[in-house]
C-alpha cells in the first residue's frame, strides 16, 4: 500500500505542477484539466512498463505487482484515486498556495496530495482489496511485442 500511496501522491503533485507551469501559476484549471493529464501520464507509464525504460515507474509498480495486481489494475486504481482527489479538495486548496513561487508550490502540492490520498484511502478503504484477474506484466509485454510494439496506452482519446 505504501508504494501505491507514494506513486499516487507523485502523480497528483506532478500533474498539478505541470498544470501550474502550463498556466503560468493558475491552478484554477486543475479540476477540469487533471483527468486528461492524469490519463496521459498513466499512458506514458504503461509504455514505460512495456519498454522497461523508466526505473522510477518499474520500481514503483514492482511491489504492487508482487502483491498480485496486474499493471492495468494498478493504473486504473491510481487513476481513480488521483482523479477523485484532484477534482475535489486539491484543486480548491491549491489556489491559495501559489504566492510563494514554484518551490513553495511544489512542497505545498506534495504535502496536500499526501494528505488527500490518505484521507481518500481512510474513507474509501484499500482499492486493492480484491482478487485481481488481470494479465501480468510479462503477459502484457508478450502481447505488446506480438502486436508490433505499438505506442498506445491504457486510455484512448478521441
Amino acid at each position: 500500500m505504501e508504494s501505491f500511496k507514494a506513486f499516487t501522491v507523485q502523480t497528483v503533485a506532478g500533474i498539478a505542477m505541470a498544470i501550474y507551469r502550463k498556466t503560468n501559476g493558475d491552478l484554477r484549471v486543475l479540476e477540469a484539466a487533471a483527468p486528461m493529464f492524469i490519463a496521459q501520464y498513466l499512458n506514458d507509464c504503461w509504455m514505460n512498463l512495456m519498454r522497461e525504460d523508466d526505473e522510477f515507474v518499474l520500481q514503483s509498480f514492482a511491489p504492487m505487482m508482487a502483491a498480485g495486481h496486474s499493471p492495468v489494475c494498478i493504473i486504473h486504481m491510481v487513476n481513480m484515486v488521483a482523479v477523485a482527489i484532484t477534482t475535489t479538495a486539491v484543486s480548491k486548496a491549491t489556489v491559495a498556495v501559489t504566492i510563494g513561487g514554484e518551490d513553495a508550490v511544489r512542497h505545498a502540492l506534495n504535502a496536500l496530495a499526501e494528505e488527500r490520498v490518505q484521507v481518500y484511502l481512510n474513507k474509501q478503504g484499500n482499492p486493492f482489496s480484491h482478487e485481481c484477474t488481470g494479465v501480468s506484466l510479462e503477459e502484457a509485454r508478450r502481447d505488446w511485442v506480438s502486436k508490433g510494439r505499438p505506442v498506445e496506452g491504457v486510455y484512448h482519446f478521441s
